[in-house]
């Protein structure tokens, strides 16, 4: 009786690039602008400043009677590079018990030529030993 038994793993991976988008995202700024006696535009007051989670609140300049907003904003979109891994493991097990059967078996015809022979033998051992008994014993020599 045998067992076999077999482990397998398979991996599967895959590359994937992707882009993942961002909402658009705002900020705000309201103010009251004034002419000064020169003519030149001036903030008279702030009514409101709006930053959100990725836009700092805007800076504000006037130079020559022109506003000036900026804010500075990330990028929008995130490329990506994914790796998808998939692992499966197979186990199998394999038993086969098969039959003990002896490499060689004597037949019944040798099985007799074996018990005749060892019987030949025997009746010649005795006889020799008969011969040899009858030869060395002298009341024994008439027979």
């Amino acid at each position: 009786m045998y067992v076999t038994k077999t482990d397998s793993v398979l991996v599967r991976e895959t590359l994937r690039d992707t882009v993942v988008r961002i909402r658009a995202d705002s900020a705000s700024l309201r103010a009251l602008l004034e002419c000064d006696s020169l003519g030149r535009v001036r903030v008279r007051e702030l009514l409101s400043l709006k930053a959100s989670g990725r836009i700092p609140p805007p800076t504000l300049s006037i130079k020559d009677n022109v506003i000036h907003v900026q804010a500075k904003v990330d990028s929008m979109s995130i490329y990506l590079s994914m790796k998808d891994r998939v692992e499966s493991r197979v186990r199998n097990d394999t038993s086969n018990s098969s039959k003990v059967t002896p490499v060689y078996v004597q037949r019944p015809w040798q099985k007799f030529l074996c018990w005749s022979g060892a019987l030949c033998w025997l009746m010649l051992l005795g006889w020799a030993g008969f011969r040899a008994y009858k030869r060395f014993n002298p009341y024994l020599k008439s027979i």
